[in-house]
Formats: C-alpha cells, structure tokens, sequence
C-alpha cells in the first residue's frame, strides 16, 4: 500500500496526507483501487500535455476518494432511471407485439411476416427472430429459421419461469421479454414494421410527440429517428455504469449523439444551450445529452429524483474541490459548465 502511495505521488502529483501513509485504516486504497482512482480519474484531470500522467496540483488521494464515493451513487441513480425507463419499453413491447401478432411463440408472434417484420434482408430481422425462437423453445435454429437440436442445458441460460412455460408447449411475449437483455428488446423492436414501432412509441413515451402539417404523430418518421439513437444512448451508458466504467470512460459514438433538428421540436432549448454550445458538443455528446434524453422518456417522478440528486451532489463536489478548478472535475463527468442549472432550467 505504501509503495502505491508513494508511485501516486511522485508519478502523478497526488497529495497525501502523511497520516493516511502511517496508518493503514485510513488508507483509501482499501476501499476503491489504485486503478479505479488513479487511472480512472487519469485522463480528466491531468495536466498538459496530454498523456503527462500528472494530476492538476493540489488534488489529493482523499479528494479523489471522495470523488469516486460521490460518482458511485450518482451512477447508480443514473442506472435505476434508466432501467425504469427499459422497463416500461420492454412492457410496451410484449404489449404491442400480443395485440397484433398473437400470443403463440413460433406458429405467431415469432413466425416471420412481412406484414409485421421488416424483410428477411434486413441485417438484423433473422438473427435476433433466431435468438427469440431458441430462447422461447429450447432448441436451435438455422439461418432459415427452421428448428434443430435441444440447445445442452449448460448453455440454456434461462429464468425459470420461461422454462416452465416451455414445459406447457408455449412462451408468451410478456413472459420472453423478461429474458431479454436491453440490447435483444432493442433489436426486437428495430426489426419491427414502422407501423408497430410508432405505436410502441406513442405509448411508451408519450412526450415524444413531434408535430408537423403533413404526419399525425402516430406515423412521424422523426419519433422513429429520435428513439432509435435515444434507445441506443440509454444503453450504451446502462451497459458502461453496469460493467463499473467511470462516467468519463463511457465514449459517444456519433451514431449516438443527438440532432438538433429532433430535440428543438421536443423541449424548449433557450435556457439549457445556444445552438452554438450544441455544436460544440454540450447535450450533444455528453452528460447533459442523456439527461434530455432521460427527461423525455422517463415518468416526471424519476427525473425529479435524479436531478434532486445529481444537484446536491455537485455541490458537494464543489465544496470538496473548492481548491481545484471546478471545470476539471466536471470533466470527469462528462458535465458541461452550469450543469445544475441546465438541468433545472429542462423542466422549465
């Protein structure tokens, strides 16, 4: 332990504070790793030039501690909200799914249709139709969707309601969607008719309600676009929080960024950003991106507790780092300048 706080110090300019050196009990590295506060907090909050390895002078081990204690909860808010919000996605789903292909797993609703797939061609229609069937019955199936042999128990990782539903001869969608990982129910959902998806949407997410002269908003092609990149920003930092990455470790694919063109018409922008800060990345790209995404799919009661916790908890950081510049350690959190009060100003 000595020697790693020694190595933090002399490598990356970490202060320590002599009796945390003396005294085991109260040595941090006991309770989060040198990894998760050194190279976790690394790339944030370095020095110039990029890649130095040299901590910001005057952040000390305690305060990183102590960064790492406050991002963990908020993390973990971050984490509830969005499963509340999957869950009521993957409800809908099964939902929209029963009312209009049937209950049956592979002689309906999983039985592939033009009228209610897209076609066979679509990259991503006959693979994740094949990952349904086998979960549904236990069995493999080919590229052509035909059954082959009882996949070994080993590798047939199921709950053990949808085995007992197997026992009886058939799986219902509402039973299957509590199998599927986040990604699967996405992919389910993406191989859908427009027409299905439209639905999914209006009752999953009723504040998604572009308007426009010529589209209802039950068939807009923008609550098509705007939920396909809102789902896969929800995921990419549910799986990044799931697997324990810091928040400025989760990377945004451009594929997930959001348009301007789609938010504008949802939310009133004014008092969050300029158009100018949007290009430049802030609720583009960021924390602040997930946030608005948050507060338009999720119930008004989940927002509200998030932000409750995500503002008191800034102020907690800034008075523990009120030595440091504030804008590095908004950095590891991938938050903008005057997060607190972009926040506030969405429910506004």
């Amino acid at each position: 332990m000595k020697q790693l706080i020694k190595i933090a110090h002399e490598n990356h300019n970490i202060e320590i504070d002599i009796d945390i050196f003396n005294d085991p009990k109260n040595n941090v590295l006991l309770s989060d790793s040198y990894y998760s506060l050194i190279n976790g907090y690394q790339r944030a909050l370095e020095i110039a030039p990029p890649g130095s390895e040299r901590f910001q002078p005057g952040i000390s081990l305690q305060e990183l501690d102590s960064l790492f204690f406050l991002e963990s909860n908020l993390s973990s808010s971050i984490f509830q909200t969005i499963i509340s919000i999957e869950k009521r996605f993957k409800t809908t789903l099964q939902y929209v799914i029963s009312k209009h292909m049937g209950v049956l797993d592979v002689s309906e609703y999983l039985n592939w249709n033009e009228k209610f797939y897209l076609s066979q061609h679509h990259n991503d229609v006959v693979p994740i139709i094949k990952k349904l069937s086998q979960l549904a019955t236990g069995y493999y199936y080919n590229d052509n969707l035909i059954q082959g042999s009882p996949i070994p128990e080993k590798k047939d990782n199921v709950s053990e309601s949808l085995k007992s539903h197997r026992a009886v001869g058939n799986v219902p969608p509402w039973i299957l969607v509590n199998d599927l990982t986040f990604g699967d129910s996405i992919r389910w959902y993406q191989s859908l008719q427009p027409f299905l998806k439209q639905e999914v949407i209006y009752l999953a997410f009723p504040n998604i309600n572009f308007q426009n002269r010529t589209e209802h908003r039950f068939s807009n092609r923008m609550n098509l676009e705007f939920v396909k990149i809102a789902l896969k920003l929800l995921r990419h930092f549910r799986n990044g929080i799931a697997h324990g990455d810091l928040i400025n470790k989760i990377e945004i694919s451009p594929s997930f960024e959001l348009h301007w063109g789609h938010i504008s018409k949802l939310i009133d922008l004014n008092p969050i950003m300029t158009r100018r800060e949007f290009d430049l990345g802030v609720g583009k790209n960021d924390l602040l991106s997930l946030y608005i995404v948050i507060y338009i799919m999720s119930d008004y009661r989940q927002f509200f507790l998030l932000k409750t916790q995500t503002v008191s908890i800034l102020e907690m950081l800034n008075t523990i780092f009120n030595s440091v510049d504030i804008s590095y350690v908004r950095r590891t959190l991938s938050m903008p300048s005057k997060f607190s009060e972009r926040i506030e100003n969405l429910e506004k």
